[in-house]
């Protein structure tokens, strides 16, 4: 019973159900973008799918209800499919967090009507999962692996470069993981969280 005193199923099941919500349509966002440039790696592998189950990551999916950023199943790409490979790692690396802002204005939306409305529970629910979409964007875009960001921030570089950061990418990933375990990436999302949360709210007047 002390176990469950804590439990808040109004805040947990709006969070699963964002939480599956937003990572699902972040790694689908990829596939399909991966597909429209010409590759058809995903879509081979069952990951061109709306289906939560073929993206989830269990422990991501905890993180991600419990601390607002988590992480999926990365989506298999083959860039030798684009026209352009660099091009392409950048569009398709962008369409993951695109969809979660689009999500976010959803939320938006629906947390304006709520309070038209005069919908306190659904209000929070929909403020809920727009700040898990934002978190879950703001995170992936940070430029560690094997996020988003990172390979944005690749394509960019020297292939040289790109050659040794792939080279050492699990010890990278490691630096990154005791960052977190740390709470030195908390800081550096927390601000551009709270920035972008706040213009949204301006627009429905709260």
């Amino acid at each position: 019973m002390g176990i469950l005193r804590g439990f808040d199923i109004y805040r947990v099941l709006p969070g699963v159900f964002f939480g599956f919500l937003a990572i699902t349509l972040h790694e689908y966002s990829h596939a399909y973008a991966a597909y429209l440039l010409g590759d058809n790696t995903a879509k081979e592998m069952g990951r061109l799918s709306l289906n939560p189950l073929k993206h989830i990551d269990p422990i991501g999916l905890v993180c991600f209800v419990l601390f607002r950023y988590g992480w999926a199943k990365p989506v298999p790409i083959n860039p030798n499919n684009f026209e352009n490979p660099r091009t392409g790692i950048r569009i398709v690396s962008i369409a993951g967090p695109a969809a979660n802002m689009a999500q976010c204005l959803f939320c938006l939306l629906g947390a304006k009507i709520s309070l038209i409305c005069l919908n306190n529970m659904l209000f929070f629910m929909f403020l809920q999962g727009m700040a898990m979409n934002i978190g879950f964007a703001v995170f992936n875009l940070l430029p560690f692996p094997p996020l988003d960001g990172s390979k944005i921030l690749l394509s960019f570089m020297p292939i040289k470069a790109e050659a040794f950061f792939y080279q050492y990418q699990k010890y990278f990933s490691a630096v990154f993981m005791a960052l977190i375990y740390f709470g030195v990436i908390d800081p550096l999302i927390e601000a551009p969280i709270a920035y972008i949360s706040g213009l949204l709210l301006k627009l429905i007047g709260f």
